[in-house]
C-alpha cells in the first residue's frame, strides 16, 4: 500500500486491513513461507504503535488477539518486545496499572 492510499483510509478501513493480513498470514503458514525479518519488524513495529494508539484513544485495553494465537505464540512475540527494549517481566508492573491513566476527563469507549 502505498503512502496515498494510506492516507486515504477511514478509521472503518481497519477490518478490511485486519482481514487481509490475516488472509496472508494463513496463506504463509500454510506454505510454510518466512518473512523477511525486516518486514516482520516494520509489521510488528506498526500493529504495535497502532495497538496502543488505540487502547489509550479507547482509554481502556482492547484485547490484543484472539482466539487463533496460541498462548506459546503470544509469549513469544511479548519476549521479543521486552527484548527488544532490553525489559524484563519485573520492568513491566508500571504499566500493568496504567491502562485509562489520564482518561477521567474523556468519555469511555463503549463496548
Amino acid at each position: 500500500m502505498s503512502t496515498p492510499d494510506v492516507a486515504a483510509l477511514a478509521p472503518h478501513d481497519g477490518a478490511a486491513l485486519a482481514a487481509t493480513v490475516s488472509e496472508f498470514v494463513e496463506s504463509a503458514l500454510g506454505r510454510g513461507s518466512v518473512v523477511d525479518a525486516r518486514d516482520m519488524r516494520k509489521l510488528v513495529s506498526a500493529a504495535a504503535r497502532l495497538y496502543a494508539a488505540c487502547s489509550d484513544r479507547a482509554c481502556e485495553e482492547i484485547p490484543a488477539i484472539d482466539a487463533t494465537v496460541s498462548t506459546t505464540d503470544a509469549v513469544m512475540l511479548a519476549s521479543a518486545l521486552l527484548r527488544a527494549h532490553d525489559l524484563c517481566p519485573f520492568d513491566l508492573a508500571p504499566w500493568f496499572s496504567r491502562v485509562g491513566v489520564g482518561c477521567s476527563d474523556r468519555p469511555q469507549a463503549e463496548s
